[in-house]
C-alpha cells in the first residue's frame, strides 16, 4: 500500500524498486517482528523537505501514530539518498545516517543501482556488504523491478 501511495504523489514518479527483504528488527526497545524493507527510485520535482512531509503523511495515512527510534512501528518511510545531494539538519539528513551499516537498506539499494556511489565516502554501495550482511537480510518476495 504504500508503495501504491508513493506513486500518487503529484511530482512523483516510480522508476523502480527492489523486491522485498526480510531481517530482524535490531536496536528495538521492545519485542519486536521482523522487518520488510525495500527500496524505491523515484523521480521528482519536489524538494527534499517537501518529499519527507509526503511520507509521514504516508506514514500517518496508513496508522503510523508514534515516530521513534526503537519503537516497532507499522511503517517506515526515509529518504536514503536524494541525487548527490548532502543535508544535515534536525528534521532530515541525507544519505540517511548510517546507510552504510543498514544492510536491510544496502542490499535492495544495490539490487536497483548496483552501481550506486555513496555521496559522502565516494564508495560503491556493493563494496560495503558483506557475507555477514547478506545472511542477515534474507529474500521475502522478489519482485521484478520496473525499468527505468
Amino acid at each position: 500500500m504504500g508503495l501504491a501511495l508513493l506513486g500518487k504523489i503529484e511530482g512523483v514518479e516510480i522508476l523502480c524498486s527492489s523486491s522485498i527483504y526480510k531481517s530482524p528488527a535490531m536496536e528495538m526497545s521492545e519485542p519486536s517482528p521482523d522487518f520488510l524493507n525495500q527500496v524505491v527510485e523515484i523521480n521528482t520535482v519536489l524538494s527534499p523537505a517537501q518529499l519527507l512531509q509526503e511520507l509521514k503523511d504516508i506514514e500517518i495515512t496508513m496508522g503510523r501514530t508514534e515516530k521513534g527510534n526503537y519503537k516497532s512501528r507499522i511503517i517506515d518511510l526515509d529518504i536514503l539518498l536524494y541525487g548527490n545531494r548532502k543535508i544535515d539538519t534536525d528534521e532530515l539528513t541525507i544519505p540517511q545516517r548510517g546507510l552504510m551499516k543498514r544492510p536491510f537498506a544496502t542490499i535492495p539499494l544495490v539490487e536497483i543501482a548496483p552501481d550506486i556511489i555513496h555521496p559522502v565516502t565516494k564508495k560503491l554501495v556493493r563494496e560495503c556488504i558483506t557475507e555477514s550482511d547478506y545472511n542477515l537480510v534474507t529474500l521475502f518476495e522478489e519482485h521484478a523491478a520496473t525499468s527505468r
